[in-house]
C-alpha cells in the first residue's frame, strides 16, 4: 500500500528543520517575487498609461521587467546551490539508508513546491505592502516628494541586502 503523504510531511520536516539555510532562498524569492510584482503592476497599471509618453515608459518597465526577472534567476540559482551545498550530508545520510535517488528526487520536488508556494506568496503580500506603501502614504501625509524618497529607500534596502548576502556568502 502506497502512502501518499509521506514525502510532503518529509518534505515540510526538512524545510522546517533546514530553516537556517532555507531562509536566503526564501527571502531572495520573495523579494525577487515582490520586485516583479511591483513593476509589472506598474506596467499594467491604467494611470501609466494616460501619462505624456506612454509608450516609453510602458516599454522601458516591461524591459525592467525582463531584467529582474534574469536577476532574479541567476539569484535563485546561486541561493539554491549554497542550499544543496550545504545539505549534502542530509542527502547522502538518506542515500546509506537505503533511499532511491528517484525517492529523493521525489523528496526534493516537495520541497521546492513548498518553497515556491512561500515565496510566492510572501512576495506577493511584500509587493502588495510595497505598493500600498509608495501609494495610500503619500496621500495620506500630501508631500509631493515623498514617492521619489520612497523609491530611493526601497531600492538602498534591496541593494543593501543583496550585497550583504554576497558578502556573508564569500566568507
Amino acid at each position: 500500500m502506497r502512502k501518499f503523504g509521506f514525502y510532503p510531511k518529509l518534505a515540510a520536516r526538512s524545510l522546517r528543520l533546514n530553516g537556517k539555510f532555507y531562509l536566503p532562498y526564501l527571502l531572495s524569492g520573495m523579494v525577487s517575487a515582490a520586485m516583479l510584482y511591483d513593476i509589472l503592476f506598474l506596467n499594467m497599471n491604467t494611470g501609466v498609461s494616460r501619462l505624456k509618453g506612454a509608450n516609453a515608459v510602458q516599454g522601458l518597465l516591461g524591459f525592467g521587467a525582463i531584467i529582474v526577472a534574469l536577476f532574479s534567476f541567476a539569484l535563485i540559482c546561486y541561493t539554491n546551490g549554497f542550499l544543496m551545498k550545504r545539505r549534502q550530508k542530509e542527502l547522502g545520510l538518506y542515500n546509506i539508508l537505503g533511499m532511491e535517488k528517484r525517492h529523493m528526487a521525489r523528496l526534493l520536488l516537495w520541497e521546492t513546491v513548498f518553497a515556491a508556494l512561500l515565496c510566492i506568496l510572501g512576495g506577493l503580500l511584500l509587493g502588495v505592502l510595497i505598493w500600498l506603501l509608495f501609494t495610500k502614504l503619500p496621500r495620506a501625509l500630501t508631500i509631493p516628494a515623498l514617492p521619489a524618497l520612497l523609491l530611493f529607500l526601497y531600492m538602498s534596502m534591496v541593494g543593501a541586502g543583496a550585497l550583504t548576502v554576497v558578502m556573508e556568502w564569500n566568507r
